[in-house]
């Protein structure tokens, strides 16, 4: 995909779909896949921001996913195909787990979320390509993938 500012509906729509092609091939970090993740999620940001009717809201991507099952009626175990066991929910919603890569992409196709309010941290910040998990036992790991991606 040549990259391009988003500048219509349809243009989001094949950004988000080089996304999930990309995400389907589980890219190494800083590899140009991962690369290309990161670029999208910035141009995709970059038309939510100007369209979105959400785009002041300053919730986390969890508080978003509770907000979106609230209105839709969902219970935790509804979230079980986008983000897998139903340990994993319990983890991802208790800020434990951050969301991977396929999870932004299953929730934002099942539950209509803009990916952009997806790739956010739970301190706020907007995350890397590089996403993991969030537990003392790899943070070190995580950090150091953060690092791989600056360079």
């Amino acid at each position: 995909m040549e990259l391009k500012l988003i500048k219509t509906a349809e243009d989001y729509q094949a950004a988000l779909n080089e996304m999930d092609s990309l995400i389907a091939l589980d890219p190494q970090p800083n590899s140009p896949e991962a690369n290309e993740i990161e670029l999208i999620a910035v141009l995709m940001q970059h038309f939510d921001d100007a369209h979105s009717s959400m785009r002041d809201l300053k919730v986390s991507p969890i508080e978003m996913i509770r907000f979106v099952m609230e209105q839709q009626g969902l219970t935790n175990k509804d979230l079980i195909p986008f983000i897998g066991t139903r340990t994993r929910v319990y983890e991802v919603l208790s800020g434990k787990r951050e969301l991977s890569k396929k999870m932004i992409s299953a929730i934002h196709e099942g539950l209509g979320i803009p990916v952009s309010y997806l790739f956010e941290t739970s301190s706020g910040k907007k995350r890397s390509s590089a996403v993991g998990t969030r537990s003392k036992s790899n943070s070190q790991s995580t950090r150091h993938n953060a690092r791989q991606l600056s360079h």
